[in-house]
């Protein structure tokens, strides 16, 4: 265009230009006011023609992953299955802790009774008498003395001795009475001491001229052993005392 118009140029400036010849290849061999000049006025709007479609180009990228949507509605709940088979039982748990102990039951009834024992041994195992003539009781004697007979009995561990005696005793010379022990005493068979049954709670009488009856009862074990048992005085005055016939028994018990 702008070359159309450069010839078009030319031919109206006459023949003095028309002795030299040039060929224009730019725009930028043109003076700019004279490129300026050259400009047209503006053509008329040229048909509106739609080209055909071209080719489909390449497949692009894969673009970048979006952003995650909302959350659906929740869907109804479906309908129930139908029951799976029975599984194969599992092995034995650990034994638990024992529980707390519960509360009493109640009484239960009254059990039969039972068959009648054996008999059992009888209590009273022996029984001895012991009788006779006494002797004179010298006085000024710290120790008991047997008046009279004794009777000699066996006990085991836990068998025990009972008995009582009896006997008459008086001093012509104490007009006004003296003080002496007595009581049931005992003694093992093979000699030695002569013991009070009581111990230190033995009794104390008084004698006199004529004749008075004294009694001792006594119950107690000592073991097992054979005893000679009988009627005892400790006669501690200076005068001496008589006795009559003594009386008594003595037995053994379990």
């Amino acid at each position: 265009m702008v070359v159309a118009c450069l010839a078009l140029f030319v031919a109206s400036t006459g023949t003095s230009i028309a002795a030299s010849h040039y060929l224009i290849t730019s725009t930028k061999q043109i003076k700019p006011s004279v490129l300026k000049a050259l400009k047209g006025a503006k053509g008329p709007q040229g048909l509106s023609v739609t080209g055909l479609t071209g080719p489909q180009g390449p497949k692009g990228d894969t673009g970048a992953t979006g952003a995650a949507g909302a959350n659906g509605a929740a869907a109804s709940r479906g309908d129930t299955g139908a029951t799976g088979a029975t599984g194969p039982a599992g092995p034995t748990g650990d034994t638990g802790a024992a529980g707390a102990t519960g509360a009493a039951g109640p009484k239960g009834d009254t059990g039969a009774t039972g068959a009648t024992g054996a008999t059992g041994p009888s209590g009273v195992v022996t029984t001895a008498a012991f009788n006779g003539a006494t002797t004179i009781v010298t006085g000024s004697n710290s120790a008991y003395v047997f008046v009279g007979n004794t009777a000699t009995v066996t006990t085991t561990v836990s068998q025990r001795l009972t008995g009582a005696a009896e006997v008459p005793l008086y001093s012509a010379a104490s007009a006004s009475g003296q003080h002496f022990d007595f009581g049931l005493c005992y003694q093992p068979s093979t000699g030695g001491t002569i013991s009070n049954f009581a111990g230190t709670n033995y009794s104390t009488g008084d004698v006199y001229p004529e004749r008075r009856s004294f009694a001792a009862s006594a119950s107690a074990a000592f073991g097992a052993g054979t005893w000679n048992v009988g009627f005892c005085v400790r006669n501690e005055n200076s005068n001496s005392m008589a006795s009559d016939w003594v009386n008594g028994w003595v037995q053994v018990t379990n």
